[in-house]
């Protein structure tokens, strides 16, 4: 087999994350929950906490020929990585599941990061919708729980799929009654800074909110 490791890396094909019209998409904030309230949108952030909790138990289907690829990345024989493949898919849905061959025991982190399956790319919410064993995603959760206290007319949809890509924007008025809930979420400094820079929220109105302001 030859292998152009010079092309993208390896010959696969990269998920192309979704692009929002007006929304700051950093890497780190990828992921995330869009909620429709019925005169705007709001956008919750996932913020990863790099657990590798999720990678220790679980390894994601890979095709041979895509194996053959991140072989070539990672500079491996291909046969030495179809085995511990193999192996570990093998005790995939046992008592003891190993963790995911590309997972980084030290640092907790991905060895094919710019190739992870999709399923990775959209954890936790290709993972049954939503993996409550994720602490990133359960703050994800309680925010995106408080946020719609109170509402009756909204629908949230997740990373997998965005019903159109032209936000609406939260009204300067109603982001005072929205910071109070969101601050009331208890997010971490992280999330706090994530959730600004996704919403465009001017810095006139979150600098009113001490607490945000600490936290930012």
């Amino acid at each position: 087999m030859i292998c152009d490791c010079n092309q993208n890396k390896t010959g696969l094909s990269p998920y192309p994350l979704r692009t929002i019209e007006g929304i700051t998409m950093k890497k780190e904030y990828a992921l995330l929950s869009n909620i429709i309230f019925k005169d705007y949108d709001l956008f919750i952030p996932f913020i990863c906490l790099r657990t590798g909790k999720r990678c220790q138990t679980f390894m994601p289907h890979i095709s041979d020929n895509d194996l053959e690829q991140i072989a070539c990345y990672l500079h491996k024989k291909g046969e030495e990585i179809q085995n511990q493949y193999k192996e570990c898919i093998k005790m995939k849905h046992t008592a003891t599941p190993l963790p995911c061959i590309f997972l980084n025991k030290e640092t907790k982190e991905c060895t094919i990061y710019p190739l992870r399956p999709d399923c990775c790319r959209l954890y936790p919410f290709s993972f049954g919708g939503g993996d409550l064993n994720c602490p990133g995603y359960r703050e994800h959760l309680r925010i995106v729980e408080t946020m719609v206290v109170g509402s009756s007319d909204y629908t949230v949809y997740d990373s997998s799929f965005y019903p159109h890509e032209d936000p609406r924007s939260v009204p300067v008025g109603e982001w005072k009654k929205l910071l109070r809930k969101f601050m009331d979420a208890k997010p971490s400094p992280s999330m706090v800074q994530a959730f600004i820079d996704l919403n465009h929220i001017p810095e006139a109105i979150y600098e009113e909110n001490e607490e945000i302001k600490r936290l930012a």
